[in-house]
């Protein structure tokens, strides 16, 4: 029986056609713009043929008066940049890139050595780190983590009504990996900014991208890409891609792992006194743009992200006054 999701025949068969009927419109429009722009009307042909899956098969009325070239349509200078991206993107997420990729044009991809960017001189580690920095390396505020303490105490609301002992436990146990999980992240992104130098990107490789049946896709939210040590913020619906991204930094070798959007000559900042810890800055959530001296200002934390920062800590506090009234309640007086 054919899961949800599985390309079964017919659905294959469906948008066979569809890509068909798409690519004999737009060989019309192409075919009326080149006639438009030299001014003499083409001898009539036959309909072209689009062989996906089967040879010589055609599907859609028959298009009169038109000479189609077997060759790839320009999504770019057909719909701008910005549009063809997203027929690209919403293809990708599809799984179909790879069988339109000879018609509409080969998707991006990010491999090879990266074009160097230029960037700001950084100081000499070890530098002071910002107080605000420091706070939000802790407390930057994660929808993940805002999900998942969600999971734990309301969607389990059955199980606690039947074994009320297990609510301390619950509560001790999701401080516990709260305190590890942004713990490990406070230290690495607090080492890198003191420790951190600007290590030399040498290869950039796209190892996946999420499509509409595997990975990870993102539906209108908010991702970070950087250029340089400048970092943008953007709503954003596609797939998520994983970057391998392979650095050196005075004579060690070292590679990291690029979540999100494709990597973009973004700075990577590597650890001086252990240069396989690494992180792009992108991966910072907040701006770690030196200023002119080579050193970090803690000034360039937003408004939002300020509020992130409080909602944040009082999660966590409210997490462990429950926790606290969870043991006294259940386990002490119990």
């Amino acid at each position: 029986m054919a899961q949800p999701g599985d390309l079964t025949p017919e659905r294959v068969t469906e948008l066979e056609k569809q890509l068909a009927d798409a690519a004999a419109q737009v060989a019309q429009v192409q075919a009326q713009l080149e006639q438009a722009k030299g001014g003499t009307t083409p001898a009539p042909t036959a309909a072209p043929t689009l062989a996906v899956g089967a040879p010589n098969v055609r599907y859609g009325p028959p298009l009169t008066g038109t000479t189609v070239a077997a060759q790839p349509v320009d999504l770019t200078a057909v719909l701008g940049p910005e549009m063809a991206q997203q027929v690209r993107d919403q293809l990708s997420q599809l799984g179909l890139d790879g069988r339109v990729a000879g018609m509409l044009g080969a998707l991006p991809e990010n491999v090879g050595p990266v074009t160097p960017t230029t960037v700001e001189r950084l100081s000499e580690p070890p530098r002071r780190v910002p107080f605000a920095f420091r706070l939000s390396s802790f407390w930057a505020w994660s929808w993940w983590e805002a999900f998942s303490v969600f999971m734990v105490v309301i969607a389990p609301i059955a199980l606690w009504g039947f074994f009320p002992w297990t609510i301390p436990a619950a509560f001790i146990l999701g401080v516990l990996a709260i305190v590890v999980v942004r713990g490990r992240k406070y230290v690495r992104r607090v080492g890198l900014l003191k420790w951190g130098k600007v290590a030399t990107v040498t290869n950039s490789d796209e190892i996946s991208r999420g499509t509409y049946y595997s990975g990870t896709t993102y539906n209108n939210m908010l991702v970070r890409q950087a250029n340089g040590w400048d970092v943008t913020k953007r709503f954003y619906s596609g797939p998520a891609s994983k970057t391998k991204i392979d650095y050196s930094l005075d004579g060690a070798n070292g590679s990291l792992t690029l979540r999100g959007l494709p990597y973009n000559n973004g700075v990577i900042l590597a650890n001086s006194r252990k240069p396989t810890t690494a992180l792009c800055v992108s991966s910072f959530p907040f701006p770690v743009k030196p200023n002119a001296t080579g050193d970090f200002e803690g000034g360039g934390i937003s408004p939002w992200s300020w509020l992130g920062i409080f909602l944040a800590m009082a999660l966590h506090i409210a997490l462990v006054v429950g926790g606290v009234y969870a043991v006294h309640g259940l386990w002490l007086n119990a």
